[in-house]
């Protein structure tokens, strides 16, 4: 999904991103990496249960990120129907990602497409396993993209910090806002 962006835009947000307090962000073992909730059911801090009936809702993390926040509301959120889950991602240098789903196992083979928006970092250390388990690699010049959870797909270990904003369930890539569709070439929206 094409979004508006400037070096202005980006620098903002990382530098928000970068003061938080280190009691935001929480470890996550599986990933490799940090994890930061920004929106989310009842806007908790860690980890979720999906499962929980609960309103979405911007964390205490958010309001420390006032330009994350409005670039989300402005151009990203609105559109999704659900609005999905929204964690940050932080690998460190020197860290990899291992291969993984985006989903549970049950889920691949449905759609399952997964927002990303790279902050900082090496775009071209994500790359996905093809059927003969190749490694395709994600263009680089890709900043912003939608991805298939359900495709096994990894972080290589890069000299530095990649910082993404992630956006998934329930948002799943199957529904968008009526008032989008209505406004869009049904076409390129997701790609």
């Amino acid at each position: 999904m094409d979004v508006d962006w400037s070096d202005q835009l980006i620098s903002a947000m990382l530098d928000e991103l970068l003061e938080l307090d280190a009691s935001y962000w929480h470890y996550n073992e599986f990933r490799n990496c940090n994890m930061l909730s920004i929106f989310n059911p009842g806007g908790r801090i860690g980890k979720v249960d999906l499962g929980v009936k609960t309103e979405f809702k911007f964390t205490d993390a958010a309001a420390h990120c006032p330009t994350m926040v409005k670039f989300l509301t402005d151009q990203v959120l609105w559109w999704m129907e659900p609005p999905g889950r929204v964690t940050i991602l932080r690998t460190p240098p020197g860290y990899d990602m291992p291969v993984h789903l985006d989903c549970s196992i049950k889920e691949s083979g449905t759609i399952q497409h997964k927002w990303r928006f790279v902050i900082k970092g090496d775009i071209e250390k994500l790359f996905f396993l093809d059927q003969d388990l190749n490694k395709v690699y994600a263009p680089i010049e890709n900043r912003c993209y939608v991805i298939d959870g359900g495709h096994p797909h990894r972080i290589e270990v890069s000299d530095t910090e990649k910082i993404t904003i992630c956006i998934g369930s329930p948002w799943k890539g199957d529904s968008l806002n009526s008032d989008y569709v209505s406004r869009l070439d049904l076409g390129s929206a997701l790609y």
